[in-house]
Parts: C-alpha cells; sequence; structure tokens
C-alpha cells in the first residue's frame, strides 16, 4: 500500500527486480525482466497451496499481473478440492431446498449456473438495474421531453391480456399506464388492438354486422367476414389529430372507410398483396369516436388495431397485444402467416414488450428444446426492431405441471430482465391467500394493479 507521500506502508507481495527476491522489497511499476517468475501463496479450508505466475515477454503491471480474477491463476490443487463432489464444501454436495421449483437445480452449484445466465444478451447488460432496458428507458424519456413517441407493448397469453380482471380497466396495460402517469409522465391507453374475448371487455369498442374478431394471428383484432353491412367504432379517452390503421392487405380484402362523425374522411384499400402495414389519417385535434365501414365489394378485410395519437404531445403509448390460449410459435413463425404478429411486430416496431409467455407451452406440452428456440427466434426478432424485452413471469398455477421450472429456466437464461411475481407474491398459494389470484391460473384485478 502506498501512502500520498510514496511511502511503502507494508508490502503484502514481495517486489520481484532482475529474476530475484530483494531484501528491501523495493517498489517497482512493473515486474521485470522477462521471465521472472512471481510465487503466490494462497490458503484456503486450512490448506496451503502455492502458484506461480511467469512474467510474458511484454512484462506487466503489478495490478495486471496479480490482481487478476482467480479463475486465471494456476490453481489445480484448489479447483480439484472445490470439484470434489464428495467432499462436504463442494458446491454440488450442497443441497437447496426449493419447494416452489424455482431453479434448475437442487444443490448450490446448479443454482448458482441458472442464475448466472441470466444477466447478459448480445453484449448489453439488460438486468433490471438503472443500466438495463437503455433502448426503452431512452424512448420513455424522449416522450417526457416532447421529442418523440414511445410504445410499450404487453404481449403473450391471457395473463399479459388480464383476464383475471373484470375489464380492460383492470388490465395490466391499464394499470401501468396509471402507474406511470402517477409519476408524471405521459401515458396513454390509446388504441385497441382487439378486445380479449367479448364487447363487452373493453367499453371504448363496440362492432357489429360483418365485423367480427379474429384469431387469425397470436394477439387479436378485427375482420370484415361477410358482405353484409356494419360498423366497428373506437373511442380513445384523450384528444388525438393522427389516427394510425394496422391492417393486413390482401388480393381478397376490400376497403375500409373512417369517419369520425361527419361523413367519411378517408378510405383504406386493402386490396393489394398479402403483408402487414399500416396507414395514419389525420385529423383536426379533438375528442371522436372512430367508425370504420367497409365499401362491400369483397368481405377479407384484416385490421389489426387502432393507434391515436396527437402530433403536437408525443405520448408513452402502453398496447396490449395478447390473448387467452397463446403459445411462444404464435409470436415466433415468420413462414405460418403473412398476416401474423411477427411481421406485425415489424410494422408496431415497440420501444419494450413485457412478455408473459409459459404457462400455455408448459400445459400444452411443447418440448423445452422447442420452446427455448421459439423464445430465441422472438428475442431476436424483437431485438432487430429496436425492442427491449422485459419477461414477467406469474407465480404458477394450481396445479402446476411437473416440468414448469424447465420453462422458467428457459427464461431465466435467455438472457433479458425477468420480473418474477413469485419473489413478490410468493407461490400460488400464498397469492391466492393475499387475494392477488382470481382463479387457479390467472391473476385477478388486484394482481393486475400490482
Amino acid at each position: 500500500l502506498t501512502a500520498s507521500d510514496t511511502t511503502i506502508l507494508s508490502v503484502a507481495r514481495p517486489t520481484v527486480t532482475a529474476g530475484a527476491w530483494t531484501a528491501s522489497l523495493t517498489p517497482n511499476a512493473d515486474i521485470t525482466p522477462s521471465g521472472t517468475v512471481y510465487k503466490v501463496t494462497e490458503t484456503a479450508d486450512k490448506v496451503r497451496y502455492i502458484h506461480y505466475i511467469e512474467v510474458g515477454s511484454g512484462g506487466g503491471s503489478v495490478f495486471d499481473l496479480l490482481v487478476d480474477p482467480p479463475a486465471t491463476l494456476a490453481s489445480a490443487a484448489l479447483s480439484a478440492h472445490i470439484a470434489d463432489t464428495s467432499g462436504a464444501h463442494a458446491a454440488s454436495a450442497i443441497s437447496v431446498s426449493d419447494s416452489g421449483g424455482y431453479y434448475a437445480g437442487a444443490d448450490v452449484e446448479t443454482v448458482l449456473a441458472d442464475v448466472g445466465g441470466r444477466t447478459v444478451r448480445r453484449g448489453i447488460d439488460q438486468q433490471l438495474v438503472p443500466t438495463g432496458l437503455r433502448r426503452a428507458r431512452a424512448a420513455i424519456a424522449a416522450a417526457a421531453a416532447g421529442v418523440s413517441d414511445c410504445r410499450i407493448a404487453w404481449m403473450g397469453d391471457s395473463t399479459s391480456v388480464g383476464v383475471g380482471g373484470t375489464n380492460h380497466s383492470k388490465s395490466p396495460a391499464a394499470a401501468l399506464t396509471r402507474l406511470l402517469q402517477g409519476r408524471g409522465l405521459p401515458a396513454y391507453n390509446d388504441g385497441v388492438f382487439g378486445t380479449h374475448n367479448t364487447s363487452t371487455w373493453d367499453s371504448r369498442v363496440t362492432y357489429g354486422g360483418s365485423w367480427v374478431q379474429s384469431f387469425w394471428y397470436a394477439g387479436r383484432g378485427f375482420q370484415i367476414a361477410s358482405l353484409a353491412a356494419g360498423t366497428l367504432t373506437f373511442t380513445p379517452a384523450d384528444q388525438f389529430d393522427r389516427i394510425r390503421f394496422f391492417y393486413a392487405p390482401s388480393t381478397s380484402s376490400g376497403e375500409l372507410t373512417v369517419d369520425i362523425g361527419a361523413g367519411t374522411i378517408a378510405t383504406i384499400n386493402a386490396d393489394t398483396t398479402l403483408g402487414f402495414t399500416s396507414q395514419t389519417v389525420s385529423v383536426a385535434a379533438g375528442s371522436y369516436t372512430i367508425s370504420c365501414g367497409h365499401l362491400n365489394t369483397k368481405d377479407q378485410v384484416f385490421l389489426k388495431g387502432i393507434e391515436t395519437t396527437l402530433s403536437t404531445s408525443p405520448r408513452i403509448h402502453v398496447a396490449t397485444l395478447g390473448r387467452s390460449g397463446a403459445l411462444a410459435v404464435n409470436f415466433t413463425d415468420p413462414t405460418s402467416s403473412a398476416i401474423g404478429d411477427y411481421p406485425f411486430l415489424t410494422e408496431y416496431a415497440p420501444d419494450l414488450a413485457i412478455l408473459t409467455l409459459t404457462i400455455n407451452d408448459s400445459n400444452a406440452g411443447t418440448s423445452v428444446a422447442t420452446y427455448e428456440t421459439q423464445i430465441e427466434e422472438l428475442l431476436t426478432h424483437l431485438d432487430g426492431v429496436g425492442c427491449d424485452v422485459l419477461f414477467c413471469v406469474p407465480p404458477g398455477s394450481s396445479p402446476q405441471p411437473a416440468n414448469y421450472s424447465s420453462y422458467l429456466s428457459v427464461v431465466r437464461n435467455a438472457g433479458v430482465p425477468v420480473l418474477e411475481l413469485q419473489d413478490r407474491w410468493g407461490v400460488y398459494a400464498d397469492a391466492n391467500a393475499a387475494g392477488l389470484m382470481s382463479d387457479t391460473l390467472h391473476p385477478g384485478s388486484a394482481g393486475n394493479a400490482d
């Protein structure tokens, strides 16, 4: 240790000069010359181990050569001691009590390997710490500063929709919107991408006649299913001056008409090559009911959803993009459907995706290897559109599938932040006793809010 006046106070490891130990322990910035062998003595579990480090031809600083992580030191005896599975101190010999099936393993060594693989994805620190979710944080900050819009998408199965709540206002997306607003952020739940299973789920939406809800992709939407007359209406709670329609055109599709109360103001032609796209209609800033009809020339119009924005005031848009029964494959196969969620995510380009996508694959018996591949495909796709990901894992179900922990291990090892509600609520029995669950699987309104 060196004081500010450079006086040597003490030396834990002697300085080597010219290949010999010096009696005076003269300070030296670099260990020289090449070929010097440095001796390090360590004691572990009352056993002394001696290691030797040879200085390379380029020399090296004391810090570089002597304070490297232990794994870089030649420590065969110590490694053998740690790897001894029959020893009382070996990590693999120390059992872990895990009644909830929380980790992939029952000993310290396996649990540490499970935990250690959860922190980094593609070289970007994505932990739940201030440095994590960098792109999402930047997008939220840009919206708060009035620079540009930010999009947060709750994606996945019925838990992402908030099925256990009584209606859309009790959904996770609505709860998150209120939470962000409470922190002074310009958050809005001003879009609609399907209304769960019934028209009463979301009071902002009505539809009838030829309009029906559709399952032609993982997340729900609306479809004109016949040549009969029909109208779809959406009444956002806040003012807007732009309406963005997300739809899947095809050569069998017709045309949508747009009305905000004074007759048709725009027509959207969906009769083009199959794919996924969007079109924005501008209106005078105000509050309106958006009505969508159709020109009854063809009966195949697929409308994924509607989002409203205000050009003079950037917002954080929080959307629900999920449905009951969704599996990982529904979001990951780019070849299964040109009008599915894979191409839609490219068009929508969220800044943050909150995924709840574990329980249905577990219940359906999707092989763990297949599930892992599909999750990696989804994360790669979202990464490609500039989207950060936060996995949200419910506390389980009753009964819980025997291999549920294997699916959780895939999520934990995917290298993205994981919000595990079991950490906050305990296992299913604890969460249910606390009034956070609505049934044997879904969080209720209180759970969604929390």
